[in-house]
């Protein structure tokens, strides 16, 4: 019995050191000592009935480590073994891929904000050349009618005091305020000189 015992504890020890450690020489242990403890099994002084009762309750574990160990081989002993290395693998392939995805995005975006940039540089010059253009056209507006304003006041200082003729501006801004008050002016003047006293 002392035998069955010291096996019963080797093998849980081996079992210990495979889950432990996660290398195959121990499941090589466990089963090589599996086939001593059956050995000792069968040379111990228990009854043939115990012994097939032990027996079969030893080939459950055995069945059952030898499951666990091969599902540990399955998922692999190390990170480069088994699933874990086909999933590191796998991690690995998707950095590559991922990089592209990322380069590609880099220079899709890259030529968007390129062309945004573009438009709006067409738009800030084509609202420059418009403003431009406003700026001119009232200039140029103000100028004629300054021009004409000047002829109009040229016409009445040189008309040997002609107190009959008017500015002709038409328009609602402030040249036509100074033409309406000019002529208000000349009118007030043509009444005051009208109703001064005559001397012969």
């Amino acid at each position: 019995l002392i035998n069955l015992t010291a096996g019963m504890l080797v093998l849980r020890r081996n079992e210990k050191d495979f889950i432990m450690r996660k290398q195959l020489k121990y499941q090589t242990k466990l089963l090589n000592n599996y086939d001593i403890f059956s050995q000792n099994l069968q040379q111990s002084t228990l009854s043939p009935e115990l012994q097939l009762q032990l027996q079969a309750k030893m080939d459950i574990y055995k069945t059952a480590f030898l499951l666990l160990s091969n599902n540990y081989t399955t998922l692999g002993m190390t990170a480069a073994e088994g699933l874990q290395g086909t999933m590191r693998e796998a991690a690995h392939s998707t950095e590559s891929v991922f990089a592209e995805i990322d380069q590609h995005l880099t220079e899709k975006v890259t030529a968007k904000n390129d062309g945004i940039k573009a438009k709006l540089l067409y738009l800030s010059a084509g609202f420059i050349l418009f403003t431009l253009f406003v700026v001119l056209l009232i200039t140029m507006t103000i100028i004629s009618r300054l021009n004409l304003l000047k002829y109009h006041l040229s016409e009445v200082a040189l008309s040997s005091g002609d107190l009959s003729i008017a500015l002709k501006i038409g328009g609602r801004d402030e040249l036509t305020e100074i033409s309406l008050l000019f002529n208000q002016f000349v009118h007030n003047l043509k009444q005051t000189f009208s109703n001064l006293p005559t001397y012969s």
